[in-house]
């Protein structure tokens, strides 16, 4: 198992189960568990989906109507919201009815997004 990032702010946990093309991922945010009901993640489609959703927080034209943290299945579980001001990202969860929210540098948050993209390539591979 590896740990990426923060529990207390945002974090990919990478687990030991995998199952061909589905590798447990557990997502943290705010000390909240975010893939309670799903975490397994079809890594194709999980991985396709950091990398735009990456690029686009790198882009930093993020509007209101954003869906932030849409990562397929595995995050069906969690609405987000992100804002970017000054160099830090705002984020806040929508899980299960409870409101959650946490702040990082946009540089933190698009090093988190690297290195998990980056080992979970490397199990995909």
């Amino acid at each position: 198992m590896i740990e990426i990032g923060n529990k207390n702010t945002l974090c990919f946990v990478i687990g030991d189960k995998s199952e061909g093309e589905l590798q447990e991922v557990d997502i943290w945010a705010s000390n909240n568990l975010l893939t309670s009901v799903d975490n397994m993640a079809y890594l194709p489609q999980f991985i396709f989906s950091l990398q735009n959703e990456k690029a686009v927080i790198e882009s930093g034209e993020i509007d209101d109507n954003y869906i932030y943290f849409s990562l397929g299945p595995t995050t069906d579980d969690a609405s987000g919201n992100i804002t970017i001001s000054n160099n830090i990202a705002k984020l806040s969860f929508d899980i299960n009815g409870i409101n959650c929210s946490t702040s990082l540098t946009v540089g933190e948050l698009l090093l988190i997004y690297s290195e998990t993209i980056k080992h979970l390539q490397g199990i995909y591979a």
